[in-house]
């Protein structure tokens, strides 16, 4: 039996979040951590499992079937969104073609809350929520090897029955990366080619537009031992030689014991290693300081909001003065600040974003970043805006992450908060461009690593463009 994980062809990232990829952003592929630990995990077990990752090799519909037919898979198991699953039904339906008899398999942020929907349009199994041992459960029962459905898995006529969290997450093996791109990874944030690796899974908090407490439940947060969590460092800097290794955790700090654990096994091995990480914005100064000794060189923080009423509603803790504190502790340390912020949130007004907006500007973060605020199927959010009758679209099919809204709450209307957003992004690139410019050379220049003279030309003028309009 051959199976296949992957990345649907198609300009979608198969992320935490449903991010349409457009011909004039700077490029961005996430790792597919997900499905590289699982994929790691079925060989493990002994499975011919084979990964394609569609998004990062830039494949379209042909090229990803053409790649199908030489793996020649029994079991398809691939990340849906709800803005590419009309497309992905579509490439299925293509395949299908190929190999009647393909079992279909989805999984990922967005199955894991509509697996009815999934299974409605011809979906054989949903994986809901930790993909690693249900897919190998799956891949046993299918197999005949395992006599009871197995857990964590949705299907028509099976009583669905959750699955644990994993407790241990040492007892994992490290992603599989062999069949990867690796060097296609980056994010324009982190300096050069950068290598993924988590040393947690989920998180404490429990903010309402979050799918993280969607995907693994709640209490769900888990770390790794340190000394595993290093070596995998250690291995993967011999090995790729990156410029940057990234944490991709949901909060790498909020537990503080583990992450200076990390940062104490680093030294304590005297290891020259350079990485970066998200952190939570009440990061102690102290912690800051012993990351940056261990070779970190930035972090990111998702601040949201300045306006203390909004962070208190979607279940925020922490304050303006914790974001102040962190960026200029940063700045003090020569830590590269990375800051995310979210206009649209439930509560906030035109008025209230628009001071986000200006706080942000001038907050001492190296960079920052503007998104709107989108309930995404199964978040409290998505639920609070269906009862209180404030969502624009029934449909989620038609949900973009990126750059369009689809909440209309009182007295501020989608319309509105994308015309914020469109602001937000000139204000920030006139910043750039006029204060800020070692960091355009700094993009440009990953730009140039990753894609040559023809990324140079292709995407920055365009941006450029947006900054001195």
């Amino acid at each position: 039996m051959k199976i296949l994980l992957a990345n649907p062809p198609g300009p979608w990232l198969r992320c935490r979040w449903d991010i349409t990829i457009h011909d004039f952003s700077m490029k961005y592929f996430p790792f597919p951590v997900r499905l590289a630990y699982a994929t790691a995990v079925l060989k493990k077990n002994g499975y011919d499992a084979h990964i394609v990752d569609s998004t990062a090799e830039e494949l379209d519909r042909k090229d990803f079937i053409e790649r199908f037919k030489k793996i020649d898979p029994n079991i398809l198991i691939w990340e849906t969104t709800a803005s590419s699953f009309d497309y992905d039904l579509k490439t299925i339906e293509m395949i299908k073609k190929i190999k009647p008899g393909l079992i279909t398999v989805a999984s990922g942020y967005h199955a894991t809350p509509t697996p009815k929907e999934h299974l409605k349009q011809g979906y054989n199994y949903v994986i809901v929520g930790e993909c690693d041992y249900s897919s190998s459960d799956l891949i046993k029962y299918l197999d005949g090897k395992l006599k009871k459905f197995p857990k964590g898995v949705a299907a028509k006529g099976h009583k669905f029955v959750p699955r644990e969290l994993i407790k241990n997450l040492d007892e994992l093996p490290w992603p599989e990366r062999e069949e990867l791109p690796m060097k296609k990874y980056n994010d324009p944030k982190l300096n050069g080619f950068n290598v993924v690796l988590v040393s947690s899974r989920g998180c404490p908090r429990g903010c309402s537009f979050c799918t993280v407490p969607v995907y693994y439940l709640k209490p769900n947060y888990r770390t790794r031992n340190p000394k595993d969590v290093v070596d995998e460092m250690e291995y993967l800097w011999e090995k790729y030689k990156p410029n940057e290794l990234y944490f991709d955790d949901d909060s790498f700090a909020i537990n503080e014991k583990h992450a200076g654990g990390i940062c104490n096994e680093i030294v304590k091995r005297k290891l020259k290693l350079k990485w970066n990480c998200m952190v939570d914005a009440k990061v102690s100064n102290e912690l800051l300081e012993l990351m940056k000794k261990a070779g970190c060189t930035g972090v990111t923080i998702g601040a949201e909001s300045a306006d203390p009423n909004v962070l208190k509603h979607f279940g925020k803790p922490i304050t303006r003065e914790d974001i102040i504190r962190f960026a200029e502790t940063c700045r003090k340390f020569k830590l590269r600040s990375h800051v995310c912020w979210v206009l649209g949130l439930p509560y906030s007004t035109k008025e209230s974003d628009l001071n986000t907006i200006k706080f942000a500007l001038e907050l001492p973060s190296d960079t920052l970043q503007f998104s709107i605020c989108v309930p995404f199927p199964g978040t409290k959010m998505y639920k609070w805006c269906k009862r209180k009758g404030y969502l624009a679209v029934n449909d989620w099919r038609k949900i973009k992450g990126n750059d369009k809204s689809i909440t209309n709450l009182p007295s501020y209307s989608c319309k509105e908060v994308e015309e914020l957003l469109s602001y937000a992004e000139k204000q920030w690139h006139k910043k750039l461009l006029f204060k800020k410019p070692k960091i355009i050379l700094f993009h440009l220049y990953n730009l140039y690593k990753y894609y040559g003279l023809k990324g140079i030309v292709g995407v920055p003028l365009k941006v450029l463009r947006t900054m001195i309009e």
